[in-house]
């Protein structure tokens, strides 16, 4: 008689993983059963549990950059015993990192995230279940699924991805005066090229050429003629606005780089002489053509004038009907809308609201617009008072809505005008602040409360500043001498010489000198010599805030070394 073997200790484990595995993703499938003797008994228990909580807005990251796509349970409960998924239903398979029984099950994950992703071990005691995903690429963009199937409960995170690099600057000697071209090389989405002279106006260049490469990465160029100026200083900025992100790279030109004055009147008076010649031959020949047309275009003109005005009478009076009719349409469902959230603020139940918080601080830079995030979950209308203050402060309160306005007379100077609520989210539950023109002044700890349910939530915002560096060249006899400066820095940064291929250059000690403002401005000079590409960047970077600013330059080697 066939006996069957019995099974080690590790097969028999391994066999309860399995099982334990697909009866959770089977039970997640199946529909909840319909029993409608027992409806009101399952909503008091669904209310008591916990919700798995994403921030709203989308999360945007940089290519090679780490990002953290956040997700907690709330209110707060031990997550570590848990099965956590957190997937992407648009890849086969579409498991990014599972973790069970206090371990990660590499086997199911898709090999596209294979050793870049991760959690906060030491965090899910507290219900953070954030996912940690290392060195983005662009085919991360879309939407996570963070998911608990003990709880039953999910929500979705949008991923989206940009590409952005410094660009580079080539000086080339013309002879009404020096030819700046500018190349930027793997973007993500196509950006756009502008030329600035010193005082930050724009230059007049010719049109960008843009190419997309088989990586989908795009390559843009432009190049600007300039001519000598008081400070001779260009910018090349390089700007995508979908993802927030721009790159410049700054230069000055050597006053011995432009042509003498002398040649340059002699060129100038050439082309003076060439476009009157051009202009009396024109007026002439037009002169001629108008003597010969005039009787006939006058009739014609007037004509059609009144044949325009008669037009524009009868489509004003059509115009103002419909604009009518249009206002009382719109009127109607807003009543409407109105009465039905009114309804629904009365049968909700205040205890069972929180407010919501994002529990990773906010980053943002000296000048930008920021969110800072906050909800009410589950989502229900905001229609009496929001609270957002700084306890630190005195006046304490930054922006105070109340019966649908802002109450400016308890706002602190410092934020007048700089504060707005999202007017078309409150009836969703969204209070996030929108914060303009960010100031050093502004990092510290935020509370948005909401005084009707007696709920508050905390966001850290963290407020640094950068500046692209400018690049001055200086000749020697067989050497050229670089000089970086970058202003305008919070906290202090460092500073990084590299030839062409990546590899740092001894340079001398960095200068660094703080401002009365608060910011740093550190200056950075290196000797180089001829090389193969010519090109040498000076980077700077502050790691606490994520950073980096980086100029590029290509010198000459006929006309410099």
């Amino acid at each position: 008689m066939f006996q069957y073997a019995p099974l080690t200790a590790i097969e028999r484990r391994k066999f309860v993983i399995q099982y334990r595995f697909y009866r959770e993703i089977l039970f997640s499938l199946a529909p909840p059963p319909m029993k409608v003797s027992h409806c009101r008994l399952v909503h008091r228990e669904v209310r008591g549990q916990p919700q798995v909580i994403v921030p709203p807005q989308p999360i945007v990251a940089v290519v090679g950059d780490d990002i953290i796509l956040p997700c907690h349970l709330e209110p707060a409960m031990d997550a570590a015993a848990m099965t956590l998924e957190w997937a992407r239903p648009d890849l086969d398979p579409r498991f990014v990192h599972v973790r069970r029984d206090g371990r990660e099950l590499v086997s199911y994950k898709n090999p596209s995230y294979e050793g870049r992703t991760s959690l906060f071990i030491d965090k899910l005691k507290h219900g953070d279940i954030s996912l940690k995903l290392s060195k983005v690429k662009l085919s991360d963009e879309g939407r996570y699924r963070c998911f608990i199937p003990s709880l039953e409960r999910d929500s979705i995170v949008q991923l989206v991805v940009g590409a952005v690099s410094s660009p580079v600057i080539e000086i080339t000697k013309a002879s009404s005066g020096v030819v700046l071209g500018c190349e930027s090389k793997g973007w993500y989405p196509e950006p756009e090229v502008f030329w600035l002279d010193g005082e930050g106006n724009i230059l007049s260049a010719g049109p960008t050429e843009t190419v997309r490469g088989p990586d989908g990465l795009y390559t843009v160029s432009s190049r600007v003629t300039v001519e000598k100026t008081d400070t001779n200083r260009f910018t090349c900025r390089v700007q995508q606005q979908n993802i927030n992100q721009t790159r410049e790279t700054h230069i000055h030109v050597p006053d011995d780089f432009f042509p003498s004055s002398s040649a340059v009147y002699i060129i100038v008076g050439l082309a003076v002489v060439f476009m009157c010649i051009v202009a009396v031959v024109f007026v002439v020949w037009r002169w001629r053509r108008n003597k010969i047309k005039t009787k006939k275009n006058h009739e014609d003109e007037t004509e059609q004038r009144g044949e325009k005005k008669t037009e524009s009478i009868n489509n004003g009076t059509e115009l103002q009907v419909l604009m009518k009719r249009e206002g009382e349409r719109d009127r109607e469902p807003l009543t409407a809308e109105g009465e039905e959230m009114r309804d629904v603020k009365k049968k909700r139940a205040k205890w069972q609201t929180q407010v919501i918080g994002s529990p990773q601080p906010i980053v943002a830079l000296a000048g930008d617009d920021v969110i800072l995030p906050c909800q009410l979950e589950p989502a229900s209308a905001v229609t009496r008072t929001v609270e957002w203050t700084r306890p630190d402060l005195n006046p304490q309160y930054i922006h105070v809505h109340q019966n649908g306005q802002l109450i400016f007379h308890v706002q602190n100077p410092l934020y007048k005008y700089r504060t707005v609520l999202f007017l078309d989210e409150l009836r969703n539950g969204n209070v996030s602040l929108k914060l303009f023109r960010v100031k050093l002044s502004d990092e510290g700890k935020y509370r948005c409360f909401i005084p009707s349910i007696r709920s508050e939530a905390t966001i850290q915002l963290t407020v640094g500043a950068v500046s692209s560096p400018v690049i001055e060249i200086n000749k020697n006899s067989s050497e050229v001498d670089l000089g970086c400066e970058s202003k305008g820095w919070y906290p202090e940064p460092e500073v990084f010489w590299l030839d062409g291929e990546g590899n740092i250059l001894s340079a001398g000690p960095t200068e660094t000198v703080r401002g009365p403002d608060g910011l740093y401005t550190v200056s950075s000079r290196v000797t180089v010599e001829k090389t193969d590409t010519n090109r040498f960047t000076c980077r700077v970077q502050q790691q606490n805030i994520n950073q980096t600013r980086e100029t590029q330059i290509h010198v000459p080697g006929k006309n410099v070394f």
